[in-house]
């Protein structure tokens, strides 16, 4: 039996009145988890998984078996803004997605459980969250993943010459080395052109209480670099579905 830590990332129906749970724990990473008569309202289980709440979860954990039956369950840190902010529910469903297509059975540091707790917890303290900052949080997400998984982006010295970076000496991003290059290194790279998003990428990862709402055109290609980034380290090739979810809500807020 195992008492572990959780965050639930997804749920699946089975059978009438079950789901099968896709769990984060804290210690042993992803496991699966069958949690029987959930879907009954007088179980001592319903509406527990609608919310990515923080739960104490009991598991019989058998071995040999990927799916394992959960016991019990009981409240540790509730997340309400899930359900009743479109920004929160849709920030939310990406940040779970990247986890579950990340990584797999058995495997999740306890780093990646720590970076998806605190990210929910800063998230539900905001009463509102605005496009800026679904564009901050679900940015530097990816770079903290990237760098949990082993492949972090530097952005503290140019990746050739090893000189301190600042703002205007900024030049390009190589994906290879995993850093940015200076301006005083282009004539190594002379046919890449400068991308205008460059820049607001430095700040997100260096200073992100430094990006306005003018950036906001800017750190959708920000996002979406550092999507394919980490996608390219990982050799995934899907696409991130609840993504597009995201970028809706951000148009109508």
């Amino acid at each position: 039996m195992q008492k572990q830590a959780s965050i639930v990332l997804h749920k699946y129906p089975y059978g009438e009145s079950s789901f099968i749970l896709k769990v984060l724990t804290e210690d042993f990473g992803l496991v699966s988890l069958i949690a029987k008569g959930a879907k009954k309202p007088k179980s001592p289980f319903y509406g527990q998984f609608d919310a990515p709440h923080l739960l104490e979860l009991v598991y019989y954990d058998k071995a040999g078996r990927q799916l394992h039956t959960l016991g019990e369950t009981s409240l540790i840190k509730s997340r309400s803004h899930y359900q009743n902010e479109l920004m929160h529910s849709a920030l939310t469903l990406v940040l779970r997605e990247i986890i579950l297509k990340s990584i797999h059975e058995g495997e999740g540091a306890h780093e990646i459980f720590e970076l998806l707790d605190v990210s929910l917890s800063w998230s539900e303290a905001q009463e509102v969250i605005t496009p800026l900052q679904s564009y901050i949080i679900l940015g530097r997400y990816i770079y903290r993943f990237a760098q949990i998984m082993g492949f972090g982006i530097q952005y503290e010295n140019c990746q050739n010459c090893q000189t301190k970076l600042k703002l205007d000496r900024l030049h390009h991003l190589d994906f290879s080395e995993g850093g940015f290059l200076c301006t005083e290194c282009q004539l190594d790279h002379i046919h890449i052109e400068i991308p205008p998003w460059l820049q607001a990428c430095w700040l997100l990862l260096k200073t992100p209480s430094s990006l306005q709402e003018e950036h906001i055109h800017l750190l959708s290609d920000v996002e979406e670099i550092l999507i394919k980034y980490l996608w390219g380290h990982l050799h995934i090739s899907s696409k991130i579905k609840s993504r597009d979810y995201l970028n809706q809500i951000r148009m109508m807020v």
